[in-house]
């Protein structure tokens, strides 16, 4: 690893299948910059990509326009198995298939993440 982190076009060289969707996998796994270069370009810790590196990527769950039901629950494991569909109802999500896998397009679990970490936020708003 380089001494201060990859910025996210070092990323996407590293991770070509997936450059096209860096910042809706940043945005569905809570990473963070870890650090900031000279110029203060955000620089990220490749180990915290290890769900989409090309050893892990073909059994993560995660492809190349979106994720599995079973990689959302792993990630949000507050949701229960049986409550997951009401989520996505609630984040409009209309499931596609990809390579015969149903998938959550990122789009959607975006949408899911925010309704798990917003709700009360939400819900305050337009109880008022």
């Amino acid at each position: 690893m380089a001494p201060n982190g990859y910025t996210i076009e070092q990323l996407a060289n590293k991770l070509p299948h997936m450059a096209n969707q860096l910042g809706a996998f940043m945005e569905i796994e809570n990473i963070e910059i870890k650090y900031f270069d000279e110029d203060f370009k955000p620089r990220y810790d490749l180990s915290d990509f290890q769900d989409i590196a090309i050893d892990n990527y073909p059994n993560s769950g995660f492809k190349k326009n979106g994720m599995t039901k079973e990689a959302f629950l792993k990630l949000y494991p507050q949701v229960p198995k049986n409550k997951l569909e009401e989520v996505l109802d609630i984040a409009d999500c209309e499931l596609e298939e990809e390579d015969n896998t149903e998938i959550i397009l990122y789009w959607y679990a975006i949408n899911a993440k925010r309704v798990l970490v917003d709700s009360d936020s939400f819900t305050e708003t337009f109880n008022n």
